[in-house]
């Protein structure tokens, strides 16, 4: 799994707010991907990881970046309303 974070001087950082049109603008730059799919995983510190996967039509990955953030956007938050997994279109 590729992890992408900020690191400076070896410490680790958070984006302080994660916007769904960051992902979707991320997603929109890989080849071919139509959908994502979004993991959200809470951390013991407070934090959140979402996984974001590149999909084509018929489900081939196209890429996979994890972000770490101290919140969410409304948007996103609201995407993941119903659990930890959710799938929106690019």
């Amino acid at each position: 799994m590729l992890i992408t974070t900020l690191t400076i001087l070896g410490i680790l950082t958070a984006i302080a707010v994660l916007s769904l049109d960051r992902i979707k603008n991320w997603l929109r730059g890989l080849r071919a991907t139509k959908a994502g799919e979004l993991i959200k995983r809470e951390m013991a510190n407070g934090n959140v990881e979402i996984v974001s996967i590149g999909l084509t039509e018929n489900g081939t990955r196209t890429g996979e970046k994890t972000w770490t953030a101290k919140s969410l956007d409304t948007e996103l938050a609201a995407a993941f309303r119903y659990g930890n997994r959710t799938r929106i279109t690019v």
